[in-house]
């Protein structure tokens, strides 16, 4: 799995940017997640899950980043996400993948179905088969 994050998309650093970072600061996410700020690149906030993974196979790697993605969404308050979307700002749960089928974890859909979170799921094979 390339990627696994909380996606804010649609803004540019600036007041923007901390006023969204502001919202998500009362979960206490900052302790155990970077946030990290829109570049020319992104025009989005990206709050990564990582894990280290020296000695793991890649589905191992997969399986426990969608775990510890269960650790973030829970972390998250409904209202903190509102008031993101109040800015006409969208939030989704992204998932960037080259794999065909995804097994998500128990809970997964559920916890993003509770704070209305979008859920994004990228397939890189499909992108790079579509670019050729």
């Amino acid at each position: 799995m390339e990627s696994l994050a909380l996606h804010n998309f649609h803004l540019d650093d600036g007041e923007e940017v901390d006023r969204v970072i502001q919202f998500l600061e009362p979960s206490g996410i900052w302790s155990k997640w970077p946030i990290e700020r829109p570049t020319k690149e992104t025009n989005a906030i990206f709050i990564p899950v990582k894990i280290p993974d020296a000695g793991l196979e890649e589905w191992e790697v997969r399986e426990q980043k969608l775990e510890k993605s269960l650790d973030l969404l829970r972390a998250l308050d409904k209202r903190s996400i509102d008031a993101i979307k109040a800015l006409s700002l969208s939030v989704a749960m992204r998932v960037h993948t080259i794999e065909f089928y995804l097994q998500l974890p128990d809970g997964f859909v559920s916890e993003c179905g509770r704070l209305g979170l979008e859920i994004c799921i990228f397939n890189l094979k499909a992108f790079d088969a579509d670019r050729d």
